[in-house]
């Protein structure tokens, strides 16, 4: 099911664009990104998101 921005914004507030990192360094909010696509990471067990990233910080393989 896909929401709106505005029903998304009632639970997760924006962050002024000003200060938004995430926003200025992927062009999505945070709570847009996919973590379904590769699983989870070998070394930190954590989700992998649709940039090929994990916690761990590194590129996960």
């Amino acid at each position: 099911m896909i929401e709106s921005v505005a029903e998304k914004e009632k639970t997760f507030p924006s962050v002024p664009y000003e200060i938004n990192a995430h926003l200025k360094r992927f062009g999505k909010e945070s709570w847009e990104v996919d973590y379904n696509l590769f699983g989870y990471c070998d070394m930190c067990n954590s989700r992998i998101d649709e940039f090929g990233y994990c916690a761990c910080g590194g590129a996960a393989d």
